[in-house]
């Protein structure tokens, strides 16, 4: 009966053992196979040509796959302002999820007017300025004016400017220090 007990135990000791050796390799192998890992995830580049969408149905199809929208605004007077014509990569490629696709979308034809973006936010500037089919830079420095800080404090060309469709707007951005003077 001793006998008998100390097997038991014994039996009941190299299970417990055993089963705590294939949790440590499970959980070694998972630990491995995610730090072993260090490629980014891939994803698929949607077709934003096909159907001809508007390029804010687009930007907002780019987010939802992680990837980021680089928006050219090229003269097209053959199709509607705001209608993607190409993208690049194309359709279907692989790429790392947070890389950028270059769509080229049309700016229509003729002239339009800088609008008044002073104190908006980059994002905010650079969708109204989009909307009048123009390109969009940002001025790498921050400057002096009375607009709040990283917010819209002038335009290059100044609002109210005629500019071609698809010309580039610079914009500058505040410091959120009152200029001298």
């Amino acid at each position: 009966s001793r006998r008998a007990r100390r097997a038991g135990r014994s039996r009941w000791s190299l299970n417990i053992t055993f089963l705590v050796i294939i949790a440590m390799v499970v959980a070694g192998l998972y630990i491995f196979t995610r730090l072993g890992d260090d490629t980014p995830p891939q994803v698929t580049v949607p077709d934003l040509v096909d159907g001809n969408p508007a390029v804010g149905d687009v930007t907002d199809e780019l987010g939802e796959v992680g990837l980021d929208a680089v928006i050219t605004f090229t003269e097209s007077p053959d199709t509607t302002m705001g209608s993607v014509l190409a993208q690049d990569p194309e359709a279907g490629a692989r790429v790392e999820e947070g890389s950028d696709v270059t769509i080229i979308v049309s700016a229509g034809e003729g002239e339009a007017a800088v609008p008044d973006v002073t104190g908006e936010s980059f994002d905010d500037a650079q969708e109204q300025l989009w909307f009048n089919g123009l390109n969009v830079v940002e001025n790498d420095d921050r400057i002096a004016s009375n607009e709040d800080f990283n917010t819209v404090a002038r335009t290059e060309p100044e609002l109210g400017s005629t500019v071609n469709r698809a010309d580039t707007v610079t914009i500058f951005l505040s410091n959120g220090e009152t200029p001298e003077g």
